[in-house]
C-alpha cells in the first residue's frame, strides 16, 4: 500500500507532502517514508505502530469479524492495544 500511494503521489505530481497516517495508516505511512524519504517534508502518526510482533492476531480479528462477533471483536482488540492501566 505504500508504493501505491508512492505511484499516486507521483503520477499527480506531487514531491513533497506532509504524511497523517492513522492505524494501518500510520504503517503505511512510516514504509513510505522510509522508502522515500525524499518525499516526505513531515510524518504525524496516531494510534499506530511501527510493526506487529504477534501477526496471529489480525487472523484472530478477522475470523471475529467474518462471525460478526463484534462486542468478542471489540473487546479482543482492547485488551490487546490498550494496556491495563489505560
Amino acid at each position: 500500500m505504500a508504493e501505491d500511494t508512492y505511484y499516486a503521489l507521483k503520477k499527480l505530481n506531487i514531491e513533497n507532502v506532509t504524511l497523517y497516517g492513522a492505524s494501518q495508516g500510520g504503517m503505511i505511512a512510516q514504509i513510505l517514508a522510509s522508502e522515500h524519504p525524499e518525499l516526505v517534508k513531515k510524518l504525524i502518526i496516531c494510534s499506530s505502530a511501527a510493526e506487529l510482533k504477534n501477526k496471529n492476531i489480525i487472523k484472530e480479528w478477522r475470523n471475529l469479524a467474518e462471525k460478526g462477533e463484534v462486542v468478542a471483536l471489540n473487546r479482543c482488540i482492547f485488551d490487546k492495544v490498550y494496556s491495563e492501566e489505560y
